[in-house]
């Protein structure tokens, strides 16, 4: 077949040779990929639920401790740490310094927080420590939680695990580390919390 143009000898010569040949062969491959990608659906991760929110430990121990507190405190479970402190705002603070403070607590938990019923406030923290605390990662994750409660004055009670828990035992060992303390400003600290009723 005669073409109406020349095509040089050397673009001839490039053509025929096997390394133009391959980089052809590699070049559509990667096309094909690419439209076999578009062209099929993208799978997403999903979610399913956690049946329990506590493992069989922890849920031994909290209905322990619901029956040591009564009615005198709500009890919660799970709580992200930084739902209970804050880095404080200090404009001499470098802002990368402020968010690795933040992503310190943000991702960590606290297992049980009691509650004032009345007022809605923080009244301590527990900690069910199991074996696990033994580990050398664990022990500077704790003394790390440990030192950032004391400083924002928030009882922190620390519980080692066991197959039985004396309510009494428990309900006075809570009301030892349980102290009064200023209402801090911000936020969550602004309105006065009510007075309890006397029965």
């Amino acid at each position: 077949m005669n073409l109406p143009f020349a095509i040089p000898e050397e673009l001839l010569a490039y053509l025929n040779h096997p390394l133009a040949w391959g980089l052809g062969a590699v070049l559509a491959l990667m096309l094909l990929i690419a439209l076999i990608k578009r062209l099929t659906p993208k799978r997403r991760a999903r979610y399913r639920a956690h049946e329990f929110l506590f493992t069989q430990a922890e849920w031994r121990f909290a209905e322990a401790l619901q029956k040591a507190i009564g009615n005198d405190w709500l009890l919660m479970g799970k709580v992200r740490i930084a739902d209970l402190l804050a880095v404080e705002r200090d404009p001499r603070l470098p802002r990368g310094e402020w968010l690795r403070a933040f992503s310190r607590i943000s991702q960590k938990h606290i297992d049980y927080v009691l509650v004032d019923p009345d007022s809605g406030r923080v009244a301590c923290c527990i900690e069910l420590d199991d074996a696990s605390h033994q580990r050398r990662d664990r022990q500077g994750r704790d003394h790390f939680v440990n030192a950032a409660f004391a400083q924002a004055g928030v009882p922190l009670l620390r519980i080692p695990t066991a197959r039985r828990y004396e309510a009494q035992a428990l309900r006075e060992h809570i009301r030892a580390v349980i102290r009064e303390r200023p209402a801090r400003p911000g936020k969550r600290g602004r309105r006065q919390a009510p007075r309890r009723r006397s029965a």
